[in-house]
């Protein structure tokens, strides 16, 4: 039989899916439960569910930190995100762990139960993830095509000026990695010209701008505020040439990271 977890802080969510659940006729295991995302993984951990019901407003560790670090160590676990009706920015940000489906709270039965059908084919047909958000079928091929509309639904809710806060926030918490108009645009479904013409008008700057001039506040804060060596620092903030880095710090700040960073450490008496 397959295993699944509940994780949710309220006892009465919890309940609500023990009770609206038809494990039995899916071959599931009466569901194990968590009430927060730290003892959560400790049970993911031990026991490996096939399927997990996370709610994504939880208090200390929220559901897509959870999510960050469970997916990646989890790939053939399947999730089963919860929310509330206003939360669509959660969702959106689920499905980039390969969240099968989103659920709005309360829960229908009917809804709980097409999730678990979907999940048991899935788990049923032996599926992976080739990559996060990626399920792959040996069988019932039709259904790689769920993730797709359920990404596209979600994405029809956010208006422009949503979108260009979402790439904004994305690149200031992902700076280090590669970022590139064609991956974003693909995400939000957009054309790379429209994206960019959207961008400029929402941000006042390019997206490439943008990610520049992240990347030189943050290695001026770390030149600021760590010894860490220059190669170190152009890596940590998405350089791997670290000549490259160089140039740029020099045209955004008008002196090479070596000789702002000697003339921090005089400031500071270093």
């Amino acid at each position: 039989m397959f295993k699944a977890l509940i994780i949710d802080d309220e006892r009465p969510a919890r309940q609500a899916i023990l009770a609206l659940g038809k494990w039995k006729k899916y071959g599931i295991e009466p569901p194990a439960e968590a009430s927060n995302c730290r003892a959560a993984l400790a049970m993911m951990e031990e026991n490996q569910p096939d399927i997990v019901f996370l709610d994504m407003y939880l208090p200390v560790m929220s559901g897509i930190e959870f999510l960050k670090k469970a997916a990646p160590a989890s790939p053939k676990t399947i999730f089963i995100t919860v929310s509330g009706f206003d939360e669509f920015e959660y969702a959106r940000q689920s499905l980039r762990y390969g969240v099968l489906e989103y659920l709005l709270k309360p829960i229908m039965e009917e809804e709980l139960e097409r999730a678990l059908a979907r999940a048991v084919d899935i788990l049923d047909a032996g599926a992976v993830q080739t990559v996060p958000g990626e399920w792959e079928y040996r069988r019932q091929e039709s259904e790689a095509q769920h993730f797709e509309g359920l990404h596209k639904k979600i994405i029809s809710e956010l208006t422009k000026e949503n979108v260009v806060k979402e790439i904004q926030t994305y690149i200031e918490m992902n700076y280090a990695d590669e970022i590139s108009l064609t991956m974003l645009s693909q995400w939000y479904y957009f054309s790379k010209e429209y994206l960019s013409r959207c961008f400029k008008e929402a941000a006042g700057c390019g997206i490439y701008e943008f990610v520049t001039d992240t990347r030189m506040k943050k290695a001026k804060e770390l030149l600021m505020n760590t010894n860490a060596k220059i190669s170190v620092v152009a890596k940590m903030v998405g350089y791997k040439d670290q000549n490259y880095f160089s140039r740029v710090f020099k045209k955004y700040y008008g002196v090479y990271p070596s000789e702002f960073k000697t003339q921090n450490e005089k400031i500071g008496g270093r």
